[in-house]
């Protein structure tokens, strides 16, 4: 495998974390107040897929500074699984950025900087792994992949954390938010078909302690919480079926 990379194999399941104490995802010099820690689930090769939407997930406004001298930027990273493996791009019409085809290799990986809040699709002719990095602060997620979807999703949300979704959905497609369909205008095109609306969700208050959420249609959805020392992001997994022991088969 490339430098860096390794692969994991297991007769039994398992779960794989990626670590690192200090990260500032590679960037270094001025205007960098402190690297991170950040702490990251892999994903198991069965649940990459050959589509996905890459939602943006923009950082919470005026709480840290830029890594980048573009400001607020999306860090997104590509890993192939097999060698040949062709990728393509769709985003938005009128929006530029480092949405070249390439071809990668068995375990190669692919960095892209792109303007953060700019969501675009990526296609593969092997399955791929696409996760974000947010800027300002360390936080990493899958993007969404374009299929099956959701259809019925509590979620909790924490006080002090700036709490923020991005939802992918295929044109027009409702999304009910707490009994209240999401407006289109909240969408943007995002290649392929796919819309991707950033929502803020209602701070929670301290006196509530937890609060929760309901999302409804058909529907993707990435999320990440934020305040001015630390962060987490989540991807919901269209592919959980396939961490049922009772479920014989699954698919992307």
């Amino acid at each position: 495998a490339p430098v860096g990379l390794a692969e994991i194999l297991a007769d039994r399941p398992v779960a794989v974390f990626s670590g690192n104490i200090s990260t500032t995802y590679g960037q270094m010099g001025t205007g960098i107040n402190s690297g991170d820690l950040a702490h990251e689930q892999l994903l198991p090769v069965s649940s990459w897929s050959t589509a996905f939407v890459a939602a943006s997930l923009p950082p919470k406004v005026g709480v840290c500074d830029s890594l980048y001298d573009g400001g607020p930027t999306s860090i997104w990273r590509i890993v192939a699984d097999e060698a040949n493996t062709q990728i393509q791009f769709q985003a938005p019409k009128g929006v530029t950025g480092p949405f070249v085809p390439r071809t990668l290799g068995k375990g190669e990986r692919l960095r892209l900087l792109v303007p953060a809040g700019v969501s675009f699709s990526v296609t593969a002719s092997a399955p791929i792994e696409v996760m974000q990095g947010m800027d300002c602060e360390a936080t990493l997620s899958s993007a969404v992949p374009a299929g099956p979807w959701l259809g019925d999703l509590w979620f909790a949300t924490l006080p002090t954390y700036d709490t923020a979704l991005a939802v992918v959905r295929k044109l027009g497609q409702p999304v009910i938010l707490d009994d209240a369909r999401l407006a289109d205008a909240l969408f943007a095109p995002a290649g392929m078909g796919f819309e991707v609306g950033q929502i803020a969700v209602d701070t929670c208050s301290v006196a509530a302690g937890l609060c929760t959420h309901h999302l409804s249609g058909q529907f993707g959805v990435t999320m990440r919480g934020q305040d001015v020392l630390t962060s987490w992001a989540l991807t919901v997994p269209t592919w959980r079926p396939c961490l049922d022991p009772d479920v014989a088969t699954c698919s992307n």
